[in-house]
């Protein structure tokens, strides 16, 4: 068991990778539970620029991915904490 005690969320606008300024990753790189993959931003179109998602199950709220995050001068991924830690 772990405690859960946020959810990472994505600011398209200042990601670097949903702005096709470069393909990043770091934060699916970095994940420690896997929470995060880069994927297609056109669904219909595999080859479109890869942005990040986020399981919002799998994320544990540990900010390894906002820590990580090259977006300056505020990262483009964040972690909203819950009011209430939860047991996971």
């Amino acid at each position: 068991l772990g405690i859960k005690i946020g959810t990472a969320k994505v600011n398209t606008e200042l990601c670097l990778a949903s702005r096709g300024e470069e393909y990043c990753g770091n934060c699916e790189r970095h994940c420690p539970t896997g929470a995060i993959q880069m994927i297609p931003s056109d669904p219909n179109d595999d080859k479109s620029i890869k942005i990040p998602a986020i399981n919002v199950e799998k994320c544990i709220g540990c900010g390894s991915c906002e820590n990580l995050c090259p977006a300056r001068p505020f990262s483009a991924i964040y972690v909203e904490g819950h009011e209430v830690h939860k047991m996971v």
